[in-house]
Formats: C-alpha cells, structure tokens, sequence
C-alpha cells in the first residue's frame, strides 16, 4: 500500500459490495489517494446491494458512484457473464481515472493469479492497475472484517457465494424466499431468469 500510494495520487476504486472490495475501501481510508468508488449493477437498486451502498457511503462520507454494467445488453440477450474488462474502460472513460484499484486476490482463482502475475509487486504500469491485497488469504481478510466491524451484505451471513453482479441461480432462489420485491425487479428485467430457476430445479 506504501509503494501504491507514493505512485498513484487518484484512482477507481472497483467497488461490488463484496468482501474484498470492502476490506479495501477500509483500508484505503488511512492514506491520501483520492478514491472514486464505481459499482456497476446487472439490476438497479436491489435493496439488497443499496443497503450496503448507503452504510459505506455515510461511514466514508463519500459517493458511491453507480453505472449500468456495460456488457448488460448482452446479458439481456442471452444471459451471459459478465465481461469484467467492458467495465474497467467504461470506470476510467465515466470517471476520467486512469488507474484502478481492485480487491482481487491470488487465491481466488488461478486466473485471477494470472492477471496479477504479471504486475511489479502489485502494481501494473502497462494496465494501470493495483492490487493491494493480492497477497491476503480469506482468513485475513474476514479478520481484518470482524476487527474493523465492517458490515457485510446479508447473503454473505446465509453462505451465498459472491459474483460480482452475476445474477446465479443460487442467489436468485436467496432473493425470492428473503427479498421477494428484489427477486420481482430482477425478473421484470430480465423475464428469461424464470426459466433458467425453473431448468435448474429440473436437475436437482
């Protein structure tokens, strides 16, 4: 974070409510870089994702600037994944930033290890990006967490894995038994959701 912060004055802050962009968000409070904070939703103000929006914003008295995922058209058409590199050019081209700040980590995944293998100690001068906590196990970061009493969205305490604005069958079911009106919003946007739950239940 030192050697960051000596290079980069300003940049985005990729913000998905999950919790290693929210261990991040903490930890980049304690030094002087100028951080926009960019959340790019699948669908719109999910009270699910708002709660925890409008806790960060009051706790750091800042805004947390949202977008439309670029890459949603395609997922409308055909409920593909999201493409993350649509959105880190859309954050610099909205925001004016060049760098970005992201809370990925080696252990996520061995692709997530390669994107970083090829940075200097966490900082990439070709792509113009930082990986602060790359070196964090899941450990830590839960640690660092609970120490700073960093509240969490409420599908992590019920074990729903994280994907950043990947609308899974998995959390599908959690929002139409926990948060019924979000399920509706999620299905009047996308009305192909309701037969990939119901292709799902088929193969249980």
């Amino acid at each position: 974070m030192n050697r960051i912060a000596e290079r980069i004055n300003s940049a985005v802050l990729l913000f998905s409510c999950g919790k290693d962009s929210i261990c991040l968000f903490h930890l980049l409070q304690r030094y002087d870089i100028k951080i926009i904070p960019v959340y790019f939703y699948t669908v719109p103000n999910l009270k699910i994702r708002m709660d925890i929006i409008n806790h960060y914003e009051k706790r750091f008295k800042t805004e947390i600037i949202q977008f439309p995922h670029p890459a949603a058209i395609d997922f409308i058409r055909s409920g593909r994944r999201m493409n993350f590199g649509d959105a880190e050019k859309f954050a610099r081209k909205k925001t004016g930033e060049t760098w970005l700040l992201s809370g990925i980590r080696k252990n996520d995944s061995f692709s997530r290890r390669g994107m970083i293998a090829g940075s200097d100690n966490g900082i990439d001068y070709k792509q113009k990006k930082a990986y602060p906590i790359m070196n964090w196990t899941d450990k830590e970061v839960m640690f660092y967490i609970k120490q700073n009493k960093l509240p969490l969205p409420v599908d992590y305490r019920h074990g729903v894995k994280h994907e950043f604005n990947t609308l899974t069958v998995e959390f599908l079911n959690f929002l139409k038994h926990h948060y019924p009106d979000d399920f509706k919003r999620c299905l009047k946007i996308y009305p192909f959701l309701e037969i990939k739950l119901k292709r799902a239940e088929m193969y249980e």
